[in-house]
């Protein structure tokens, strides 16, 4: 630029500020005051004629206004250029002036027609062979170890065993049934209360007579339905657990076995099996009574079938499609004694007093088909644990752990002690059995009873959804328990510290700082917690009614990912959540994971959307990416520079080039077998992810264009979130509770 063009740009620049001073800022705010005013045009006077700075402008003499001088430093840094010794803000001035375009892998940028461009790109290799050597544009030259490179092991997942027996109480305990970790147990002549979110240390919360000899027990909602044989069915109010209140009685003789879902009970009387509308527990209605001359049995209800094993081998199964029109299906004989049967899926497993365990396939319910039948022992109870364990309790205390991954061909992979004259297994909370017997309340913790393999669980498993690990305090969100927070310091030994059931269910959970974010309250509210003290968290704020799957916080704001969409939040207040912008319908994606780098958010559900959220009031959506089945859903989402890695229920892992946000590109797409994907952390060159159909697994992400599978490692329970500790892996494994599995070495 000459001087007549810097002297015809002078003079636009004073009229502008003369006329409209905010119009005049991108061109006038020549010493960054965010002002346009006659001290600009003095400044634009001095760089057109290449003078001095006159020391009231420039009072260190180091050639910049002093409102410039922060920037003094940078040749031309982003927003900002160099015309003569001024410090100009604005685009790029002079073609062949030093510049900075923001890009840490790229050096000796110039400015070219108004553009900073030019730039070369850096060379990140750092000599060693050993190191997989890469720049990231925010932050420049990475060099991540390549997995087993210059030693004599490569890493794999590894397993540790943690299993506990714990007792509590005494006198004869009958049936029990557990809701958000409490459990509620018939007991002699009452139904008592406990709290076991931290099962090894049962704490009672209630007590209340009953009418008759409390047998078992059902609770649905804020009402429990004791079998209080001949007194029939009691009904209590545990809206509050402290102080439960008995309601109501239904006058049904000799209530031996009760089940229960939604507003329909069914009970089990030595005359009777009868059916129950308890929509109003006020006022309960029969629905259905079917005669039962072999007399009262154990019940067991799974999705739309309802079994019954009363007298001595006979077996009924009941269609509940239908709750207000049951229909017997079949009635004939169990081939077991004084049998328990558990309905699991496609197949009727039953045990036997004297007979052992027989298991049929009853996917057509009209015909069971005996599939197995092992020699006779003294079973006294079943219970499915997780989807792939069956603990059978024995009279002869001799009780196994069976994996009945091959309903067909149930494996014994554990054991456990038990009293003599057995133990009845009547509920379960994650892979923790509550078990009861004539000695009061045994509390049994399965955390993988499999040999070989090593895994360790915390003691009050439940249905652990996700997990993050801050400052070895790790934050789990789980369906029955809310938010648990426990101390993995060591993480071989985690130290329970505290559970918020306030916010059950609980499906997510985002800690920034002092803040943690809880998406719970069955996925309708956004909770915000101070966790300053972990042990004990403090409710803060809460926001809703909203379709919440996740939050994260970025700076002041949180993001909450929705059903249909997601909603940017105000988080600077701890005390407020207040709503800055929203995308919703099903436009805004199905936002099952989240993930906020900068200002871009992207979002993964039935494809991969990508937002620029700079101005929460105006987003604007960049791309999608749909999936290959539009009826598959993302959610597993990570970004790590210029790659998306994404998991899906069918679509395979894949890798995706997002360096173009307007035009991301499929680059890698794994295994076929690799579905089910819920969860996917990285570091230094290595993917831990997890699969919801209850494995971990480990890749070498060293050349993104082909990862490599290292290992993989069942869990107990059906893995969802993922935290990474140091060389320890943190899973939210469903109903397995917390697991924790380590990275080792295997020899090459």
């Amino acid at each position: 630029m000459n001087r007549t063009e810097r002297l015809f740009c002078i003079c636009f620049a004073l009229l502008m500020a003369i006329t409209d001073p905010v119009l005049a800022l991108p061109f006038g705010d020549i010493n960054c005051d965010n002002n346009a005013n006659i001290v600009d045009v003095q400044l634009a006077i001095v760089a057109a004629l290449n003078a001095t700075l006159s020391p009231e402008l420039d009072t260190n003499g180091n050639g910049y206004p002093d409102g410039c001088d922060s920037l003094a430093a940078v040749t031309c840094g982003a927003g900002t250029v160099l015309s003569g010794d001024a410090c100009i803000c604005g685009e790029c001035g002079n073609n062949g002036q030093p510049c900075d375009d923001g890009n840490s892998c790229t050096t000796g940028e110039t400015c070219f027609q108004g553009a900073c461009t030019n730039g070369v790109v850096i060379n990140c290799d750092d000599g060693d062979v050993c190191t997989a050597d890469s720049c990231l544009p925010t932050s420049g030259c990475i060099h991540p170890k390549s997995p087993g490179c210059g030693g004599t092991c490569e890493p794999e997942l590894e397993s540790l065993v943690w299993t506990e027996t714990i007792q509590f109480g005494r006198g004869y305990a009958a049936g029990a049934d557990i809701q958000y970790g409490l459990l509620y147990v018939a007991w002699e002549t009452s139904l008592q209360i406990y709290d076991v979110s931290l099962p090894a240390n049962p704490t009672p919360v209630g007590l209340v007579q009953t009418p008759g000899v409390a047998y078992d027990v059902e609770v649905l909602g804020n009402i429990a339905y004791v079998a209080d044989l001949a007194a029939g069915i009691t009904l209590i109010d545990v809206s509050n657990p402290n102080t439960p209140m008995v309601i109501n009685t239904l006058p049904l003789n000799d209530a031996f076995s009760v089940v229960g879902k939604g507003t329909t009970l069914v009970v089990s009387t030595y005359a009777a099996l009868i059916i129950v509308d308890v929509t109003n527990p006020y006022a309960p209605v029969v629905v259905a009574t079917y005669p039962m001359a072999d007399g009262a049995g154990y019940l067991s209800w799974d999705q739309d079938i309802l079994a019954l094993a009363n007298g001595l081998t006979s077996l009924v199964l009941l269609d509940m499609a239908d709750v207000s029109d049951p229909d017997i299906v079949y009635s004939g004989t169990s081939g077991s004694t004084y049998a328990v049967p558990v309905v699991h899926g496609d197949y009727l497993f039953v045990g036997g007093y004297y007979d052992g365990l027989k298991v049929y396939h009853i996917a057509d319910p009209t015909t069971p088909q005996l599939v197995f039948s092992e020699p006779p022992k003294p079973i006294n109870d079943l219970m499915v644990i997780g989807n792939d364990l069956l603990l059978v309790l024995q009279y002869d205390g001799n009780d196994r752990v069976l994996n009945i991954s091959n309903p067909a061909l149930p494996v014994q992979v554990g054991t456990h002690t038990g009293p003599l004259y057995g133990l009845w297994a009547l509920t379960h909370l994650g892979d923790v059995a509550f078990t009861t017997g004539t000695d009061g309340v045994t509390i049994i913790s399965l955390a993988n009873p499999t040999a070989g393999v090593d895994l360790a669980t915390v003691g009050e498993p439940g249905a652990a959804e996700e997990i993050v690990v801050q400052s070895n305090i790790a934050y789990m969100a789980d369906q029955d328990l809310g938010l648990r927070i426990l101390d993995v310091t060591s993480p071989e030994t985690p130290i329970p510290l505290t559970t918020v059931l306030a916010v059950a269910p609980a499906y997510h959970v985002h800690v920034s700082g002092n803040m943690a974010y809880v998406s719970g309250k069955d996925g309708t509210t956004v909770t915000a917690l101070n966790v300053s003290n972990p042990a004990a968290p403090v409710v803060t704020a809460e926001f809703g009614p909203v379709e919440v799957w996740m939050t994260q916080r970025v700076a002041n704001r949180l993001y909450v990912a929705e059903h249909h969409g997601f909603r940017i939040l105000e988080a600077g207040n701890p005390a407020a959540l207040t709503q800055l912008g929203a995308i919703g319908g099903k436009g805004g994606g199905f936002g099952f994971t989240m993930q906020v780098v900068g200002t871009t958010l992207y979002i993964g559900g039935n494809r991969l959307r990508i937002y620029d959220v700079a101005n929460p009031s105006n987003i604007q959506l960049l791309s999608e990416l749909p999936l290959a089945d539009p009826n598959d859903w993302t959610r597993a989402l990570r970004i790590e520079g210029n790659l998306a890695y994404m998991g899906s229920d069918v679509s395979q892992f894949r890798v995706v080039d997002i360096s173009v946000p307007t035009n991301p590109q499929v680059i890698w797409q794994g295994p076929p077998e690799f579905t089910y994907m819920s969860d996917i952390q990285i570091s230094a060159g290595l993917a831990v992810t997890s699969r919801s159909v209850g494995s971990i697994a480990l890749w070498d992400l060293t050349n993104p264009l082909a990862p490599q599978l290292l290992s993989e490692l069942a869990t107990v329970g059906s893995a969802h979130g993922l935290a990474k500790l140091g060389g320890y892996v943190l899973v939210a494994d469903g109903g397995g509770g917390l697991v924790v599995a380590q990275i080792g070495c295997q020899d090459l």
